[in-house]
């Protein structure tokens, strides 16, 4: 069974649903706390200006949702530079094609780059809707791309996988 190596932008996106950790969003916010806390002392002004609790100088008000908003404006897009940045470096560094086969892994990188890892390096795989990991023995993954193919079509991978991983069907997961 051969593979494309490369990743689209959908595939990243289910990839990072697999590996990013449960606590991602929590962490997110207790490192911005400052914004979020600012972002709810503004909030608060208006609102209690709004009910006429308090009487706020509305332009001053008006600037600082301005300001807010430039600034998340601009985190938004800094971040999402950030990304397309690193998925092109990412894409780079992935093999051409991946090729299961009854003695292990053979990966056909960029550049004629080839790399081979037998079946015992592997302890299971996991499984989202686009993407499917190779978990190794040393915590690395290959990534699998199967977005273009449908439940039935992947059956057979999942078959081929359970047979040559001897720990897979503990670990495999099912499409979420």
């Amino acid at each position: 069974m051969q593979f494309r190596g490369k990743l689209t932008d959908e595939d990243l996106n289910d990839l990072r649903r697999v590996v990013r950790s449960k606590m991602y969003w929590p962490k997110l916010f207790v490192a911005n706390w400052y914004g979020l806390m600012l972002l709810c002392v503004v909030l608060w002004a208006t609102i209690a200006g709004l009910l006429g609790a308090t009487h706020p100088n509305w332009s001053a008000v008006g600037v600082l949702w301005v300001v807010l908003l430039g600034l998340f404006t601009w985190a938004f897009y800094s971040v999402k530079r950030k990304m397309a940045k690193e998925f092109l470096q990412l894409n780079a560094t992935l093999p051409d094609w991946i090729s299961l086969v009854d003695d292990g892994t053979k990966l056909n990188g960029p550049n004629g780059a080839t790399g081979f890892w037998p079946w015992n390096n592997f302890k299971g795989w996991r499984e989202r809707k686009r993407v499917m990991l190779l978990d190794m023995q040393t915590g690395a993954f290959v990534i699998l791309p199967v977005g273009e193919l449908s439940d039935p079509e992947r059956q057979p991978i999942r078959q081929f996988l359970r047979l040559h991983i001897p720990s897979a069907s503990a670990t495999a997961a099912s499409p979420v």
